[in-house]
Protein backbone atom coordinates (compact mmCIF):
# COMPACT_ATOMS: atom_id res chain seq x y z
CA UNK A 1 0.00 0.00 0.00
CA UNK A 2 1.13 3.42 -1.01
CA UNK A 3 1.61 5.94 1.43
CA UNK A 4 1.51 9.88 0.90
CA UNK A 5 4.88 11.37 3.31
CA UNK A 6 4.67 15.43 4.61
CA UNK A 7 7.16 17.49 6.55
CA UNK A 8 6.12 19.57 9.21
CA UNK A 9 8.51 22.65 8.96
CA UNK A 10 6.94 24.95 11.48
CA UNK A 11 6.25 22.76 14.34
CA UNK A 12 6.18 19.62 15.47
CA UNK A 13 2.64 16.97 15.79
CA UNK A 14 0.43 18.26 18.33
CA UNK A 15 -3.45 18.51 18.65
CA UNK A 16 -4.42 20.55 15.96
CA UNK A 17 -1.50 20.85 14.07
CA UNK A 18 -2.13 18.53 11.43
CA UNK A 19 -5.09 16.89 9.70
CA UNK A 20 -6.44 13.51 10.66
CA UNK A 21 -5.68 9.90 9.86
CA UNK A 22 -1.86 10.25 9.81
CA UNK A 23 1.09 7.94 10.54
CA UNK A 24 4.28 9.31 12.24
CA UNK A 25 7.18 7.63 10.83
CA UNK A 26 10.76 7.79 10.95
CA UNK A 27 12.22 12.05 10.71
CA UNK A 28 14.70 11.33 7.75
CA UNK A 29 15.50 14.92 7.54
CA UNK A 30 15.53 16.25 10.99
CA UNK A 31 17.58 19.25 10.04
CA UNK A 32 14.61 20.57 7.96
CA UNK A 33 11.65 18.97 9.40
CA UNK A 34 10.14 18.80 12.71
CA UNK A 35 7.95 15.29 12.22
CA UNK A 36 7.12 13.45 8.82
CA UNK A 37 3.65 12.51 8.73
CA UNK A 38 2.12 8.88 6.37
CA UNK A 39 -0.84 9.32 5.03
CA UNK A 40 -3.15 6.58 2.94
CA UNK A 41 -4.40 9.97 0.73
CA UNK A 42 -2.61 12.68 -0.74
CA UNK A 43 -3.70 15.83 1.08
CA UNK A 44 -5.50 18.57 -1.19
CA UNK A 45 -3.38 21.96 -1.42
CA UNK A 46 -5.70 23.45 1.23
CA UNK A 47 -4.35 20.78 3.94
CA UNK A 48 -0.68 21.81 3.09
CA UNK A 49 -1.53 25.16 3.14
CA UNK A 50 -3.15 25.36 6.19
CA UNK A 51 -1.27 22.91 7.94
CA UNK A 52 2.05 24.88 6.83
CA UNK A 53 2.70 21.25 5.51
CA UNK A 54 5.63 20.29 2.74
CA UNK A 55 5.10 17.10 -0.03
CA UNK A 56 8.01 14.72 0.75
CA UNK A 57 7.14 11.92 -1.28
CA UNK A 58 5.33 8.47 -1.63
CA UNK A 59 6.55 5.27 -0.03
CA UNK A 60 5.61 2.19 -1.37
CA UNK A 61 6.20 -1.39 -0.15
CA UNK A 62 8.45 0.34 2.24
CA UNK A 63 10.90 2.30 -0.41
CA UNK A 64 10.17 5.91 -1.43
CA UNK A 65 9.17 6.20 -4.89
Amino acid sequence: MEKYIYGMRLRGCSIGTQPDGFEIIENTVKDKYYDLLAYEKPLTDEELKEYELDYIGVIGNGEME
